[in-house]
């Protein structure tokens, strides 16, 4: 997923008219520093997500999810970071579903408390949805950034997203708007310790070796090169 292929965000630009043989997928890469895997099984039921509180990030979504998991697993908890024009419909979702006892509603954060964020929680949750002007993301960093830290990720078949996360292997993946999936998927990993540290042992795994930010760079000088040896040729 970390090259020129048959991804989705690929397939979505030829079907737009861009030429196939231009294409180099580059996506972004977490900071090597600051996002280190930690075993996640003995961690509390703690979900994260983090993004911008808008209807193409599905916040609402995910509330609605977290809210089915509190019904059945007393101890979990959500932090959500980020803010956007949703921010104070998601709160009043919240204290409407009796959950505000156990969502967090952090606000914007830095890189740095992000990943010491990930490192309290257990699971990282977004639900990604096509935008009524049919824009939608590339390889959101944020799910990079989960997985690098050891965490399983439960998202949705979005994009970039299911060209990064191995259903079944470094998490789950549901359509979109399907949030009684999702809130299936996040009870099965709030229940099962042990699977939830799997995923995200060999997510970070893979993580570590497709998405760093030497091979962006290199991508990067490739291409650049490319483009002078072609011209040449001209």
């Amino acid at each position: 997923a970390a090259e020129r292929g048959n991804t989705a965000v690929v397939k979505q630009l030829i079907a737009l008219g861009a030429p196939a043989e231009k294409l180099v997928l580059n996506p972004c890469t977490p900071n090597t520093h600051l996002f280190n895997y930690q075993d996640i099984g003995n961690k509390p039921p703690v979900f994260i997500t983090v993004g911008r509180f808008a209807s193409e990030k599905g916040s609402e979504y995910v509330i609605k999810a977290f809210g089915r998991v509190a019904e059945q697993i007393p101890g979990a908890k959500m932090l959500m970071v980020g803010e956007g024009e949703l921010w104070e419909t998601c709160k009043h979702l919240s204290r409407d579903l009796g959950l505000s006892e156990k969502i967090e509603f952090l606000g914007p954060c830095s890189t740095s408390r992000v990943a010491e964020l990930n490192n309290k929680a257990r699971v990282f949750v977004q639900h990604s949805l096509r935008a009524e002007d049919g824009d939608s993301e590339g390889t959101p960093v944020s799910v990079l950034e989960a997985m690098k830290s050891g965490l399983p990720v439960v998202s949705t078949r979005h994009a970039g997203i299911k060209d990064v996360v191995l259903e079944g292997e470094t998490g789950f993946l549901v359509d979109e708007g399907d949030w009684e999936e999702m809130a299936e998927a996040m009870v099965q990993l709030a229940k099962d310790p042990g699977l939830a540290a799997a995923m995200g042992k060999k997510g970070s795994a893979r993580a570590n070796a497709h998405y760093t930010m030497e091979q962006h760079i290199q991508r990067l000088a490739d291409a650049i090169q490319a483009a002078i040896d072609n011209k040449k040729l001209a």
